[in-house]
């Protein structure tokens, strides 16, 4: 009961991040700056940023760090 569930918030996390999301997400997974992330997806540092608060939003978390704990923990990025 418990991993139905589980799998069911997993899907709903997953549906709410966009895939420029996700993809802002791994790159900051994989220690990029806020700068290097912009540069490898030819979009500006704001937009960067503003992907960041969106999914700190979307997924209810804390901070970046709890971004990136969330997006592991539900599957929408791994390491």
């Amino acid at each position: 009961m418990i991993a139905k569930v589980e799998s069911r918030l997993e899907k709903i996390s997953q549906d709410l991040i966009s895939f420029r999301e996700k993809e802002v997400l791994q790159l900051i997974c994989a220690g990029h700056t806020v700068k290097e992330i912009a540069s490898i997806l030819y979009i500006s540092q704001h937009t960067v940023i503003s992907h960041k608060k969106n999914m700190i939003q979307k997924l209810q978390a804390k901070n970046c760090v709890h971004l990136v704990v969330m997006g592991i923990k539900n599957g929408i990025v791994s390491l």
